[in-house]
């Protein structure tokens, strides 16, 4: 069989056989994924204007928060089907998670790594200073694969909270709230520690970690928000009063466009990509996304991989594309040509990669 009738085969499987709960989650990862390319790629120059910076604030920073929430969702989602929370069995579920996402974090994150020493060597860099910078990719991954490392440690830690604390929920929302308080003051709400003993703190700590946005603050916050949405006491009162889960995420947009509005000129730090408003936004983006299901017909099992794929992929291609967009001297505008040809070859290549049909390939792919 010939690669291409792979490819074929593959789509007619995921388009005519798939059988999915929550298909509405599955189109809103794969809209994110493309949304985050668009990020990387810079399409929108957020510190240019007011539109650009509420659009990227409204639609285009919600992806990474809604994949830690899904993602905590269906992991908790495993751990609550065992019964007695069996330590072992709990232990085996979240191993198997954290071995799933060690490839890519490594393959991907590697590359990253390379394509930027060799660019930081070209500019005379010195072997300390390429040694210090690559060790600062252990605390925060690159080609946004931090994602993938802050995924594993924010499962062990909520795995930990389910498994050793009685009133977990108790427990992840103290957590939580001091987290979230440093994640914020590393990002859009840096204005308030500016100037404070907080500053040199702050800055120190990006220095040596990069950034709030990993495992221990950022991570279980919102992976915490999907293992309580997910308890069978959750899911009964939101499904008996769905019109709450709407209502939550309306107001949810307005306080995020207030926020957005108010914070547009403050001094931020790192992407300025979390808010408060995000707290109530996401978790309730993703309860109306289980409750709600489209009405389409498309492959949502294609989507989920490919939401998946175009994730691990899009850096790496983004590199490859920019470079030869310079070499041939290619006006990029307002780099649209970038996020287009990105895009394209990153949806090309995984198709490809799932007409393999291969169990290793599909594990650094997606």
């Amino acid at each position: 069989m010939s690669l291409l009738e792979k490819i074929k085969k593959t789509w007619k499987a995921n388009v005519m056989f798939v059988k999915k709960e929550y298909p509405t989650i599955d189109l809103l990862k794969f809209v994110f994924s493309i949304l985050i390319v668009a990020i990387h790629t810079s399409l929108l120059k957020v510190n240019e204007s007011y539109s650009a910076w509420m659009v990227s604030s409204l639609f285009f920073r919600l992806g990474v928060p809604f994949f830690f929430v899904v993602s905590g969702f269906f992991l908790s989602d495993k751990l609550y089907s065992i019964q007695n929370r069996n330590l072992v069995e709990c232990s085996q579920v979240t191993r198997k998670y954290c071995i799933k996402n060690l490839p890519p974090l490594i393959l991907w994150g590697g590359i990253g790594l390379i394509f930027n020493l060799i660019e930081l060597q070209t500019k005379g860099q010195s072997i300390s200073y390429l040694l210090a910078y690559s060790c600062r990719t252990f605390f925060y991954p690159l080609n946004a694969m931090w994602y993938l490392l802050a995924s594993i440690i924010g499962a062990i830690i909520m795995t930990i909270f389910y498994l050793k604390c009685k009133s977990w929920r108790w427990v992840w929302v103290v957590y939580a709230i001091v987290s979230y308080i440093f994640v914020l003051l590393c990002n859009n709400y840096f204005f308030l520690a500016e100037g404070t003993a907080l500053e040199p703190l702050i800055r120190l700590y990006s220095k040596v970690f990069v950034s709030a946005r990993n495992g221990v603050f950022l991570a279980p916050v919102y992976m915490g928000m999907g293992f309580v949405i997910r308890c069978d006491d959750a899911q009964a009162w939101f499904s008996k009063h769905k019109y709450v889960s709407v209502i939550s995420l309306i107001c949810g947009f307005v306080f995020l466009t207030v926020e957005a509005t108010v914070l547009f000129g403050c001094t931020r730090y790192d992407d300025r990509g979390f808010f408060i408003s995000q707290l109530l936004l996401i978790p309730s983006l993703v309860l109306v996304s289980m409750f709600y299901s489209t009405k389409m017909k498309l492959p949502y099992r294609l989507l989920r991989r490919l939401s998946t794929s175009v994730f691990y992929l899009h850096c790496t291609i983004r590199t490859v594309v920019q470079y030869f967009l310079r070499q041939n001297m290619v006006e990029t505008g307002d780099n649209i040509v970038l996020f287009v040809v990105t895009t394209l070859l990153t949806i090309l290549i995984s198709l490809i990669s799932y007409g393999m049909n291969n169990k290793k390939v599909s594990a650094l792919f997606g």
